[in-house]
């Protein structure tokens, strides 16, 4: 599910959000931060996970770094700042480790796949 009914949402290119995640905006933030969700490039959320007015994988203003993993079922709290390439996950999130450089590579390879297959099967969806 994707909400931008208080403030916008920007996802960004060969992105992948796993199944029963949702994607929504705050009207303000109580942090006094921006209230929008921009999700960068090349960015892979898990499954189940719940993100509200937060930047993850932004050029700017980034809440998760590049190169971060979100686990599944992840609950990201408004204002959390996570560093480049670690691991977050849980109600609410909470570090785990940092990523490896294999999976870095292998969320890259996945995303390409995706990117491949949703190409050929974007035809179906036309009206």
């Amino acid at each position: 599910v994707i909400r931008g009914d208080l403030s916008s949402v920007s996802i960004g290119r060969q992105t992948s959000i796993g199944e029963r995640t949702t994607v929504a905006t705050a009207s303000a933030s109580p942090t006094g931060g921006e209230s929008s969700t921009i999700i960068g490039p090349y960015v892979s959320i898990g499954a189940n996970c719940a993100l509200r007015s937060c930047q993850i994988g932004s050029e700017t203003g980034s809440s998760v770094g590049s190169k971060c993993v979100l686990g599944a079922g992840s609950v990201l709290t408004p204002g959390r700042t996570i560093p480049d390439g670690q691991m977050w996950s849980g109600n609410p999130a909470k570090y785990v480790r940092d990523v490896t450089a294999d999976e870095v590579e292998e969320f890259m390879a996945k995303n390409s796949a995706k990117k491949y297959y949703a190409s050929q099967h974007s035809f179906e969806w036309l009206p």
